[in-house]
């Protein structure tokens, strides 16, 4: 999983950990560590075990990059 796509400064960190200060470059940190590890992959992998029966894969987008836009897509940074 690369991160060079997100826009890491525009994540909502305030509204989510509003009871705690928390910067996006932790949320990075914590990120990058994970992929670095293979957290990511194992939770998807368990997920995918645990939830295959209720999967309806007749249409899959995993991450979006090919979903029409209904308003445009301006703040779409790449």
């Amino acid at each position: 999983m690369g991160s060079r796509h997100i826009q890491w400064h525009l994540l909502p960190v305030e509204s989510l950990f509003s009871t705690r200060a928390l910067n996006y470059k932790t949320v990075f940190g914590h990120y990058r560590r994970w992929c670095k590890e293979g957290i990511w992959k194992k939770c998807w992998i368990e997920l995918l075990k645990k939830y295959k029966s209720s999967f309806d894969l007749s249409l899959v987008n995993l991450d979006g990059s090919h979903s029409s836009c209904i308003r445009g897509g301006e703040e779409v940074g790449y």
